[in-house]
């Protein structure tokens, strides 16, 4: 044991000093207690980020939370009740909300439906009026078109179907070229959809009237270079072989052009004729006369069954029986709309009924009965149930189908191979219009290219097309009104001859006024050339170089000895400078 006594010993060891022994077991420990100082700059750093947070947090616009509710205490009598009534609130409030969100959503669907309704109504309008227009600019080209066709060509190839010639004519274009005397030649399109034999027989029916040809135009060009013969344009032979004898008997045509109603091959037409050339053919006008009628009128039985016999009848037109549809239809001529059918009175019953009525009026029944491999029947419904037997048509419920069901079905397999035709006049129309004077001397060779055609259509198989379908020819085509264009044409060359006078009299009268300024300086350009020849150079020499350079001067030095006392340009004619 250690004694707090100074120098006792304990079994003879020396016990320490009272100092060392409370160093010894007592530890200093530094004082947890803050300096004021610290404390308050801790608190004043705390206030300043609460109040940096607060600024910030209101800036973004987040609102100080609400204190939780504490709730009702459990010593309130009408707790139960109180919890109840505040639960159905809550449900009713969250009912609103709910109804709310659905009569916004609903609100939105039907204002975008609204807007949507709106905006493909004004770009059906916008289109409709984008097509309106697109319509007029397309009728005035045409009408455009057909005026310069009608009175700038000599030679007009008047196009017509081969299976219906008759009815593509126009009486007046006819007319005017016989009052005016130009040239028309009939021109039979589409020839190989028609027996040889029936081509013939119209050849020689139209050749009574006018020169006619038959050409093939997309079949192997055949007829193509009789036609060019009797305009006067044989291809040109590249070998030894002189050119065709005919040739020199037709004088060559200057301008040639082609017109007619739709689908006619009017396009396929100067295309061959391109081909068959081989060379420029500038003779042969760009433009293309398309006759329209005059007055669009509602579809009838008569224009039906002309565009059914040509195969031009669009499929819209019989499944509708309305006009409206066939403007849905292309002209394969122009692959612009198709015209209205032309002829005027508007049937009552259904306009696929009414065609097959009509057609069995002009055909004979028997012929009708071998072309289709039917039995007798009695009339349109009885000859129309006979057919939907035969070929097995009938509804989606398998029962009868509707007698309009079964005249279109009818009318879109008639021009198929054998296909049908009309059957040319045999005797001369009274009153019809006589195309040949204008011809002049080339009548005989014309004459002669047409019997070596009809020859050769004679002699020739009809094949498959001898069984096709023979509809009497009505008549002409529908009237078309050309004394509007004719008008305007006649206007334009007034105005144009008006201007040329208007142009010849400005040019006399700046010739006069040249002629005077020239009088005028002509005494006073002798004083100006010394000036400008020391002028012009020097001012040029200034710009380009930027300083002064000295004006040359026009020597007096003769070029020639024959030119003393002059100054003259030298040889290369420039006038001889020197500088100072």
């Amino acid at each position: 044991l250690a004694c707090p006594r100074e120098g006792f010993q304990i079994g003879g060891s020396e016990v320490q000093q009272p100092e060392d022994w409370l160093m010894s077991k007592t530890h200093h420990h530094k004082s947890k207690r803050k300096k004021l100082s610290t404390k308050y700059n801790i608190q004043k750093k705390v206030r300043e980020h609460k109040r940096r947070l607060k600024k910030e947090a209101k800036k973004m616009g987040v609102k100080k939370g609400r204190k939780k509710d504490p709730g009702i205490p459990n010593s309130w009598p009408f707790k139960a009740q109180m919890l109840q009534e505040l639960e159905v609130k809550k449900e009713k409030k969250e009912k609103e909300i709910q109804q709310k969100r659905q009569d916004a959503k609903q609100k939105n669907e039907t204002d975008r439906q609204l807007h949507e309704e709106e905006k493909r109504a004004a770009n059906k309008e916008r289109e409709a009026a984008r097509r309106r227009k697109r319509l007029e600019q397309i009728e005035q080209s045409r009408l455009d078109h057909l005026r310069l066709v009608i009175t700038r060509a000599d030679v007009l190839l008047q196009v017509l179907d081969a299976r219906d010639p008759q009815g593509c004519r126009c009486a007046a274009v006819e007319a005017y070229a016989q009052e005016n005397g130009r040239k028309i030649i009939f021109v039979l399109t589409k020839a190989d959809l028609v027996a040889p034999q029936a081509v013939a027989q119209w050849i020689k029916a139209l050749g009574s009237e006018a020169p006619t040809v038959a050409v093939q135009a997309e079949a192997g060009r055949e007829g193509i270079r009789e036609l060019l013969a009797m305009l006067g344009r044989t291809p040109p032979h590249k070998g030894k072989d002189a050119p065709a004898a005919d040739a020199a008997v037709v004088s060559p045509a200057q301008a040639v052009a082609a017109f007619g109603f739709p689908n006619t091959g009017k396009k396929a037409l100067c295309r061959a004729l391109r081909q068959e050339f081989r060379a420029p053919a500038k003779w042969l006008l760009e433009m293309i006369g398309r006759l329209q009628p005059g007055v669009n009128a509602a579809s009838s039985s008569p224009a039906t069954l002309h565009l059914v016999v040509r195969g031009a009848a669009p499929a819209g037109l019989l499944a509708s029986g309305g006009a409206t549809a066939a403007a849905d239809a292309l002209d394969e001529d122009t692959e612009e709309p198709k015209a209205e059918p032309f002829f005027a009175a508007a049937d009552a019953e259904p306009l696929p009924l009414a065609v097959v009525k009509l057609l069995l009026e002009r055909v004979d029944t028997a012929s009708l009965m071998r072309r289709f491999r039917l039995p007798s029947f009695d009339g349109a419904e009885g000859f129309l149930r006979s057919f939907a037997k035969d070929r097995n048509i009938t509804s989606k419920r398998g029962k009868e189908a509707a007698l309009e069901i079964i005249a279109r079905r009818f009318l879109a397999e008639l021009p198929v191979t054998p296909g049908v035709c009309c059957a040319p006049f045999q005797v001369p129309r009274p009153g019809a219009a006589v195309l040949w004077p204008p011809h002049g001397t080339a009548v005989p060779m014309l004459e002669a290219a047409m019997r070596s055609q009809v020859e050769a259509l004679a002699a020739r198989e009809a094949g498959p097309l001898a069984g096709a379908l023979v509809v009497p020819s009505v008549g002409m085509g529908p009237e078309v009104d050309i004394s509007a264009l004719l008008t305007e044409a006649v206007d334009d060359g007034d105005n144009d001859e008006a201007m040329d006078d208007e142009s010849d009299d400005e040019d006399e009268e700046e010739e006069e006024e040249d002629g005077e300024s020239d009088g005028e300086g002509a005494e006073s350009s002798g004083d100006m050339d010394d000036e400008a020849d020391g002028s012009i150079v020097g001012q040029a020499a200034e710009l380009i170089v930027g300083l002064p350079f000295p004006k040359p001067v026009v020597s007096a030095t003769p070029c020639d000895a024959g030119r003393a006392g002059r100054k003259t340009p030298c040889a290369f004619g420039a006038v001889a400078l020197s500088r100072r």
